[in-house]
């Protein structure tokens, strides 16, 4: 994949792997989602996937209070003509952010394997979360990762308020 490494041509050669580096870099991070097909507001986007497939995000209450618990509830809904099959997450989100989340007191995540899945026409699965905002207030985002393979984060936006 890479050319080899002489003395003749060692700045070329790395240039080289520093610019596939650098494409390939993105993919690491998962499969960005499109903005095309993105419809987003405070505390929910909802996105087109593949075959079909929408995914909605939602963060209640979107703007929480700094101590506050939110729920983060993903549903991936077909409302395509095919079955598609894809991996998901079986009882958790996963979760990143900025924002720190706490976990919520008595709530408890299982730690199941993720799993193959079809979705026929029509059919929806639905997976949440309780998470206890922490972190400054302010506009942060949070990446919700529920279909794996492929694999989509989709992004929402929370407006987190100041404790009084």
């Amino acid at each position: 994949m890479f050319p080899a490494l002489t003395h003749r041509r060692p700045a070329r050669t790395l240039l080289a792997i520093a610019l596939t580096l650098t494409t390939l870099a993105p993919l690491a991070c998962g499969s960005p989602v499109e903005t095309v097909n993105l419809r987003s507001d405070i505390g929910v986007t909802e996105v087109e996937l593949f075959d079909g497939l929408v995914q909605r995000i939602s963060v209640t209450p979107a703007e929480p209070v700094i101590g506050e618990e939110v729920e983060i509830r993903s549903v991936v809904v077909n409302r395509g003509q095919r079955t598609p099959q894809f991996i998901e997450n079986t009882c958790r989100l996963d979760l990143e952010s900025t924002l720190v989340l706490a976990p919520a007191p008595e709530w408890t995540e299982c730690k199941a394997l993720p799993r193959e899945t079809s979705l026929f026409p029509g059919d929806s699965l639905v997976m949440w979360t309780r998470k206890r905002v922490q972190g400054v207030a302010g506009e942060h985002e949070i990446r919700v990762l529920h279909v794996m393979e492929p694999q989509y984060w989709v992004p929402v936006r929370v407006r987190v308020r100041p404790s009084n």
